[in-house]
């Protein structure tokens, strides 16, 4: 439920609503705009509203049927414009159900960035070509197949999210799960608990890193004579979601769900 908030003074903004994070993890502050807000602008109500407290501040401008971003910390935080008003209202989502502002801050830091870039959301790391993401891929056949499965699975979460983009999973271990596409065998997952970090030491799993142990587990399959294993996703299915086996090679490319138009 959304809480009534003022604007810094000066900032020729209009208040639309204050949302509180999980145990006060993180504050997201709407506001309306007649027109494209200004930097400056941006920068007065969002520190007028960060002052000195603890949480994080994401500040959403909504106008003209766009939305410009500003924050979440710091003191110059970066400033965004012309943004999709659907994207970023799934980002505020996302970032509002942290458990902590620690984890609230390194989603932004993940997702506020790849909002300058022609694929929001999409963390290309590996040997894709971006080119093909952005031009090929949306000329594919089954294109708008690929769409409808994926904006039906933005309200989903874990084994339903999975679920809903046409995977069957297949426990193997406590820690270790297989993709099926079909009959066919798609990719090794490792299903992260929120907290956790793929690169970090657990318990969980014998105190080595989630990626870590999921390389040793995907070795012993991909290697399996009798239908080996190509794909290991090793990721957070909370936060995002594996690309399709027919996109992937070597590298573990991920999605933001807010991303999705």
């Amino acid at each position: 439920m959304a809480r009534p908030w003022t604007p810094g003074f000066g900032s020729g903004l209009s208040r639309a609503g204050l949302f509180i994070g999980r145990g006060h993890a993180v504050e997201v502050a709407v506001a309306t705009a007649s027109g494209t807000p200004a930097r400056a602008a941006l920068l007065v109500a969002w520190k007028a509203r960060k002052a000195r407290r603890a949480a994080p501040v994401l500040l959403v401008v909504l106008h003209s049927g766009k939305v410009a971003l500003c924050g979440a910390s710091g003191e110059s935080p970066p400033v965004y414009t012309d943004l999709d008003p659907g994207q970023v209202e799934r980002l505020c989502r996302e970032v509002l159900d942290q458990p902590d502002r620690h984890a609230a801050l390194r989603l932004l830091s993940q997702a506020l960035p790849s909002l300058e870039t022609a694929l929001p959301g999409l963390n290309n790391e590996g040997l894709l070509a971006l080119h093909e993401l952005e031009a090929g891929v949306p000329n594919r056949s089954d294109w708008v197949e690929a769409k409808r499965k994926a904006q039906a699975a933005l309200a989903k979460r874990d084994l339903e999210l999975l679920n809903a983009l046409g995977f069957s999973v297949e426990r193997l271990d406590n820690l270790t799960s297989l993709l099926r596409s079909g009959p066919r065998r798609t990719a090794l997952a490792v299903m992260l608990h929120e907290r956790e970090s793929a690169e970090a030491g657990s318990t969980r799993f014998n105190s080595l890193s989630p990626i870590s142990y999921a390389l040793v587990s995907w070795f012993t399959l991909r290697h399996a004579p009798a239908s080996p294993l190509p794909y290991l996703s090793a990721r957070s299915i909370c936060a995002t979601v594996p690309v399709p086996a027919n996109l992937q090679g070597a590298t573990t490319p991920s999605l933001l769900l807010w991303s999705i138009c």
